[in-house]
């Protein structure tokens, strides 16, 4: 794994060997370029501008700056006129871009209740204490996002999800009521996600999900013999089988379909076949590969896997999907802000662009958050955009946060989980160091990979044109149907 990314100025004092070009008269180097160090190549990258150039090291071995590409760099930012501070400038921007964000993203838990007892889960209530949201509860809570809900131009995303949300099934036909087929209680287009296990889907709610084009994630970790090991019942003898049984259902009536995988200590090790394998049993628009695992209580997840091992095994994984054509939700929210040049400032909805409703008749800003019963609300109480936890939440990303703000990945990572950051650091804008080592080394990886993809002949330096940069998205189509959601980090 190669997470090390350097200050333009640390590199070439570290490599003496090479010389850093001075810019011409009334210009200098950018003080936010940073350089990926590629073998016989360097790429310099800028986070604010998403600003790239590769340049080989054969052409740094001398001092001379006549041939240099200045123009070039200039156009990508990484120098800059002296009198004028465009780092400040485009740092700010950032920082108010963040700032206006709207709720366009409800996460709805109609139930606590779960069949499967997953070895790995953190938001398991323990017998006699699951909790199931009322009709009356479903009704007011929507009734007051889509009051909170203002932007009227863009779809506003509705994820059911869980424990499991076909125990309380009743729930998602309300939600389906109130936004489908008449229900016209948001004013903008309504997209429906639903996460489920598959265990225990009828006929009737395949063909109910389909009429309301819903697109359906099912949540499954492998074949049989790896899924079967950690999501487990006493009620049923297959996970596994049960989401295929779903998974039928479901395509017999039309749903658009994505999987959920959680990459832990039972799957790494081959979670490259895994994954094969998985695309071989399901023909699906989306799949997840989620390499970090919430914390179960005050401590770190027993099945989180060493960083090291995940993310060889991610990328692993990623590039199985990518050549299938099949997008692959967490790499390519890291991929589609790199490629499209639109810098990333929030991963999670959850500073104060998502709504969380959940059992009891409270909603919140991050559903992670549930279990702890932190940061939630009664729906009457939820706080203004004036009142101090609406502020904090706002002020949750990339730009604002002090260690995120001064890192290379910072609008590629857009700050990551801030429930996990929360978790290894005890505080909502602090980092979890192991997953900052990860998302720089992804950094890296996608650079990498670009150049990989790029012509570059006998050049000495080499500007990726913007629609070389969609090398990156290899077979997939990169289709709006193929994607579950919209909003935050999924629009890019």
């Amino acid at each position: 794994m190669h997470d090390d990314i350097y200050r333009l100025d640390e590199y070439f004092q570290n490599h003496s060997d090479l010389h850093l070009p001075i810019p011409p008269e009334g210009m200098r180097w950018s003080a936010r370029v940073w350089v990926s160090d590629l073998g016989e190549w360097i790429a310099l990258f800028r986070p604010m501008n998403l600003g790239l150039y590769y340049i080989a090291k054969a052409s740094l071995t001398t001092a001379s700056s006549v041939t240099f590409p200045w123009n070039s760099l200039h156009k990508e930012r990484l120098i800059r006129p002296e009198v004028t501070d465009i780092d400040q400038r485009d740092h700010r921007a950032l920082s108010q871009r963040a700032q206006s964000g709207t709720f366009r993203f409800l996460c709805i838990l109609p139930t606590t209740s779960c069949t499967l007892r997953c070895a790995y889960c953190h938001q398991q209530p323990g017998p006699g204490r699951e909790r199931t949201m009322t009709l009356s509860e479903i009704d007011a809570g929507l009734e007051k996002c889509a009051a909170l809900c203002t932007d009227t131009s863009q779809p506003v995303d509705i994820l059911i999800y869980g424990g499991e949300p076909l125990n309380a099934f009743h729930i998602t036909e309300a939600i389906i009521a109130k936004t489908r087929n008449g229900g016209n209680l948001f004013k903008q287009p309504v997209r429906l996600s639903f996460t489920t296990s598959g265990v225990g889907m009828t006929a009737t709610q395949a063909q109910i999900l389909a009429e309301a084009d819903a697109f359906v994630i099912l949540s499954v970790d492998g074949p049989p013999e790896i899924n079967d090991n950690v999501r487990v019942s006493s009620e049923i003898q297959s996970s596994f089988e049960a989401a295929m049984q779903a998974y039928r259902l479901l395509k017999e009536n039309g749903c658009r379909l994505g999987l959920s995988v959680t990459i832990g200590r039972h799957n790494v090790a081959s979670l490259r076949s895994a994954v094969a394998d998985l695309l071989g049993y399901f023909k699906i628009n989306d799949i997840g590969l989620n390499a970090f695992l919430h914390w179960k209580g005050d401590r770190p997840n027993p099945y989180q896997v060493d960083v090291e091992d995940a993310f060889e095994s991610y990328i692993e994984a990623f590039e199985v999907t990518r050549e299938a054509g099949v997008f692959a939700e967490q790499p390519f929210r890291r991929i589609k802000p790199f490629a499209r040049r639109i810098p990333l400032v929030k991963d999670c909805s959850s500073p104060a662009e998502r709504l969380v409703l959940a059992p009891g008749g409270v909603m919140g800003f991050c559903d992670s958050c549930y279990p702890d019963q932190q940061y939630f609300y009664r729906y009457s109480d939820f706080p203004k955009s004036s009142e101090p936890d609406h502020r904090l939440w706002a002020s949750l990303s990339a730009p604002d946060m002090p260690e995120c703000s001064i890192c290379p990945v910072m609008t590629v990572c857009g700050g990551a989980c801030r429930y996990d950051a929360f978790k290894a650091s005890g505080k909502l804008d602090g980092v979890d160091p192991e997953r900052c080592r990860f998302e720089r080394a992804f950094l890296n990886w996608i650079i990498q990979d670009l150049f990989n993809r790029l012509d570059v002949g006998q050049k000495a330096y080499y500007l990726p044109s913007d629609e070389e940069r969609f090398k990156l998205f290899g077979n997939v189509q990169m289709k709006p149907e193929d994607q579950p959601f919209t909003a935050g980090s999924y629009s890019l």
